[in-house]
């Protein structure tokens, strides 16, 4: 089961980042987001503590936020558990901060991230050519929160 708590620095010596994610030269500039960003979790296993994961939201401007997430090889086995707590902060925190909608930015080239995002349950939106670090293109997808009025639509219910 998985668990978090607001991220601390010291959170950082007890994480590593997926190999897989290691693509980029600088997946250090996302570990600098962590001390800038609105609101940053840190995700642990509740039986011995262990940092799995990373999750930040940025605020971009009222109403919008970009979310940014670092995941461990220690997260394996724990996928169920690790998606219903992203799901559980982004919805918690759109309502806190007034957030009506979020997205995610994701390397084209890492399949396994844009299915990811897709069981977070964020939609595709658009693409940005050659904007990753490595010359692969950036895929935008989008996520509206639970329990949001967006006023051109129904509002999204919080039930499961």
């Amino acid at each position: 089961m998985i668990i978090s708590r607001h991220y601390m620095d010291s959170d950082m010596l007890r994480f590593e980042v997926r190999k897989r994610d290691q693509l980029h030269e600088d997946v250090s500039g996302y570990l600098k987001l962590a001390g800038i960003s609105t609101v940053t979790y840190t995700l642990m296993k509740k039986e011995n503590l262990e940092v799995v994961g990373i999750v930040g939201l940025n605020v971009l401007w009222k109403g919008v936020a970009q979310v940014w997430l670092l995941t461990s090889d220690a997260a394996r086995g724990c996928g169920v558990s690790y998606t219903k707590e992203c799901i559980r902060l982004m919805d918690q925190e759109a309502l806190r901060l007034s957030i009506r909608r979020i997205h995610i930015v994701v390397d084209a080239g890492i399949k396994e991230n844009a299915r990811w995002a897709k069981v977070l349950g964020f939609k595709y939106e658009s693409s940005m050519k050659k904007a990753a670090p490595n010359g692969n293109d950036m895929n935008i997808y989008v996520y509206w929160p639970k329990g949001v009025n967006y006023g051109w639509r129904r509002t999204v219910s919080t039930a499961a």
